[in-house]
């Protein structure tokens, strides 16, 4: 009887054991893994897309230009990861611990570059900005080719007609990311500039109209229309928010009274619809624009009465992206981004 008493309680024991085994693997199936950290090499080349080149007539980048690397974390912050020097010929290579896609940033050191301060894969706003994915790794290597944007280089004139632009760029909440200030006259940047680290910022500009457009990792990007005639200094001043991806979501209603609401649908392919309103009747502009700055679509030009308007855009001979649609009335101007996937 004791013998048997004692298998009895081994065997008690042994399914004991045996059910917290099977328990414990159970619930290990609910608890999330620590992803392990991996060492990738990413090597690849920033071209420079110029406005009169295609993808393959490029050019490499300056030696004095840097790539910087960030991830996201949880929250949907960028954190800066590391570092590295462009090659001469627009090559780069360099090694990166991390379990996260990454996202790139192209920095130009010297205005004199001929590129602008550019996003992977090849954007000026963060918004637009994509991830280079891990699971694009070949055995550890990340190879991607990808293009910073040009600008064309105008002719300086004579010192006594440059107009000086300087202000200030304040960024939501506590941030290391140093804005960039980009110049456009027409379709393409003429100059840039990286805000200093305590947000001013100062370059030099030829007599004309411009926009002026400040961009900086995690934050919404902004733009301003000037003119410099007959100004030897002028000043502008912004105010980044985060960027918390609304801006595809969202209408935007200004202070005089304009509406422009986000196309629908969004993503589309190949056609969408823009609803408008304008407070006042006069001459209304409604076109649609690359990243680049370039215009490809002009969808109203003329005069209009006050009132609310809707109006077809059918994108089928044109490249899948990101596509800016601006609407112009009197001084005002707004604008808002669509997305065309094909």
């Amino acid at each position: 009887m004791k013998n048997q008493l004692h298998k009895s309680g081994k065997i008690s024991i042994a399914k004991f054991l045996l059910l917290i085994l099977l328990l414990g693997a159970f619930f290990s199936l609910f608890i999330p893994k620590e992803s392990k950290s991996q060492t990738y090499h990413l090597t690849g080349t920033v071209f420079v897309y110029l406005s009169d080149a295609n993808e393959n007539d490029t050019t490499g980048v300056s030696s004095s230009s840097i790539l910087k690397l960030y991830y996201m974390d949880g929250s949907g912050n960028l954190v800066y990861i590391k570092q590295t020097p462009v090659n001469s010929d627009g090559t780069f290579s360099t090694w990166v611990n991390t379990t996260s896609d990454l996202y790139a940033v192209i920095f130009e050191d010297d205005q004199d570059d001929n590129f602008v301060t550019s996003f992977y894969p090849g954007f000026l706003d963060y918004e637009s900005a994509e991830p280079i994915a891990l699971s694009e790794a070949v055995n550890g290597v990340i190879e991607i080719d990808w293009g910073a944007v040009g600008k064309e280089i105008v002719e300086r004139p004579l010192t006594s007609d440059i107009v000086t632009v300087n202000g200030r760029v304040s960024l939501e909440g506590s941030s290391d990311f140093l804005p960039t200030i980009y110049v456009f006259q027409g379709d393409m940047p003429v100059t840039s500039a990286t805000v200093r680290s305590d947000g001013s910022y100062s370059l030099n500009i030829s007599v004309g109209d411009y926009e002026v457009f400040v961009s900086a990792p995690g934050y919404e990007s902004q733009s301003k229309f000037v003119s410099s005639a007959g100004s030897k200094n002028m000043n502008l001043n912004f105010a980044l928010s985060t960027y918390r991806g609304e801006s595809l979501t969202n209408s935007i209603l200004t202070s005089d009274g304009y509406v422009l609401n986000q196309n629908y649908p969004n993503p589309f392919n190949p056609t969408t619809n823009i609803k408008y309103s304008i407070p006042t009747g006069g001459l209304v502009k409604l076109s649609i624009y690359n990243l680049l700055g370039k215009e490809v679509a002009s969808l109203i030009n003329r005069y209009q009465e006050a009132g609310s308007y809707s109006i077809e855009f059918n994108g089928s001979e044109l490249a899948s992206g990101v596509y800016i649609y601006k609407l112009t009335s009197g001084n005002t101007v707004v604008t808002k981004k669509m997305n065309l996937i094909k």
